[in-house]
């Protein structure tokens, strides 16, 4: 175990199968994707665009 790793996914065969019925650029894009380990800039992000991921959060299910 790697005590660097934040996590791993795996996604579950149905998962896989839909979206590469649906969206095979996203798909593809998961084996080119690296985290940034730059650290954040500690500024509050403003309400509207705090408001905009909220939205965009919760369109898919998720909550921020």
């Amino acid at each position: 175990m790697d005590p660097a790793l934040l996590a791993a996914v795996r996604l579950a065969r149905a998962v896989v199968r839909r979206l590469t019925e649906h969206r095979t650029d996203l798909y593809e894009a998961i084996w080119r994707r690296h985290s940034s380990r730059l650290p954040f800039s500690g500024r509050p992000l403003p309400p509207y665009l705090r408001n905009e991921l909220g939205e965009a959060a919760r369109a898919e299910g998720a909550r921020l």
